[in-house]
């Protein structure tokens, strides 16, 4: 069984989860983690989540800032198998791990794949347009 958890410092996860229902749909185990707003025992929300979730499930974790502290406590399940922290979260990529990752699937290719897409990536829009009116010249 696969587990999603989206962890942020404050409200961001619980947003981006909403809109990610708005888009995709519900996502079945999805676990939110919003640090800092009614608790400050980071550590505690974290391994309280993941004390939650039977070691032999899969879990994608993706946390707002990599090098947060958020993110920091994560780091620690490294080692734990079937464990894939993603830092960075945005819309579109919560939006392709929710319809394209299953059950059975390569996890880590599909994670890989993701992250490097552009399709997920940030876009300058206005180097973007500054490109488009070169080209049309």
């Amino acid at each position: 069984m696969i587990h999603f958890i989206l962890a942020s410092h404050g409200t961001l996860a619980k947003g981006m989860y909403e809109s990610v229902k708005l888009i995709a749909g519900e996502i079945e185990n999805i676990h939110i983690i919003t640090a800092f707003v009614d608790n400050n025992d980071i550590k505690g929300m974290v391994s309280g989540e993941m004390d939650s979730i039977p070691a032999e499930d899969t879990v994608i974790a993706v946390t707002d800032i990599l090098g947060g502290s958020v993110n920091n406590e994560f780091m620690n399940y490294l080692s734990r198998k079937r464990f894939y922290l993603i830092a960075g979260m945005n819309l579109p990529l919560l939006v392709q791990l929710s319809l394209t990752v299953g059950e059975g699937d390569d996890i880590d290719g599909a994670i890989k794949e993701l992250v490097h897409s552009p399709e997920t990536a940030p876009v300058y829009c206005n180097e973007r347009s500054e490109q488009a009116e070169d080209e049309e010249f």
